[in-house]
């Protein structure tokens, strides 16, 4: 029996029976899924009739699964076993920070061996804060740039982790709480969205060192029912 429940993101725009199924598995507990619901349940951002969302609930042992290549693993089993799932149609979305890796390029590239083509990597680098901090307009010229170096080193400042001192600090919003304002940031998505295709790195085989963000670029992707992942860069 595969450890997942699936929720149904109810949406604006009515879906068809038929459309393709886009399954959201989350590393974090909180920050992603109350960060990205509302922007996916009310935002016209995806507009397309033919996509519909579906989060994953985990449970039991999994609740705390936060490993990628274990997150990996029950997307797979979920997929092979799921009578619902419509093999190299439907889609599942894992979302994770890269931080775990510290930087090592090898790790990261690693994930790339373990997927197939029904499985989307959506990373941060060195976490989710990093895009949250992207909402906030002209937040790369005036916050982050200027900050590049210590938030890929990411190292701690007291008990946090820089970028999300940094991000508590600049918005007064604790991305780590239950209390939802995380939600806050998704009205302004669509400014993360311009300023990550402007200025962010999204290849995951230059990752370890430069800020590197791809959410930005699938929920494109995704726009344009568009479903070919570039990961690697044109060297």
């Amino acid at each position: 029996m595969v450890p997942l429940n699936i929720k149904d993101l109810k949406r604006k725009v009515a879906n068809k029976a038929d459309a393709r199924v886009i399954y959201l598995l989350y590393e974090g507990q909180n920050t992603e899924p109350l960060f990205l619901r509302p922007f996916l349940e009310s935002s016209n951002y995806i507009s397309s009739k033919e996509v519909r969302f579906k989060e994953f609930e985990k449970n039991g042992r999994d609740i705390g699964a936060t490993n990628v290549e274990k997150l990996i693993s029950l997307a797979k089993k979920f997929k092979n076993n799921a009578k619902e799932y419509k093999k190299g149609f439907d889609k599942i979305i894992i979302f994770f920070d890269l931080d775990v890796f510290k930087n090592n390029q090898e790790k990261i590239n690693g994930l790339l061996d373990l997927i197939d083509n029904d499985i989307i990597l959506a990373y941060t680098n060195p976490s989710i804060e990093l895009f949250l901090l992207l909402t906030i307009k002209n937040s790369y010229e005036n916050i982050i740039e200027p900050r590049k170096k210590e938030i890929l080193k990411n190292e701690f400042i007291g008990k946090k982790r820089y970028v999300y001192d940094l991000l508590l600090k600049t918005s007064n919003i604790n991305s780590k709480s239950k209390d939802g304002q995380v939600a806050l940031f998704s009205e302004n998505i669509e400014v993360a969205i311009q300023q990550e295709n402007l200025f962010i790195n999204t290849y995951i085989d230059k990752a370890s060192k430069e800020l590197t963000s791809n959410i930005g670029y699938i929920f494109s992707k995704i726009k344009n029912n568009d479903f070919y992942i570039q990961y690697k860069s044109k060297k």
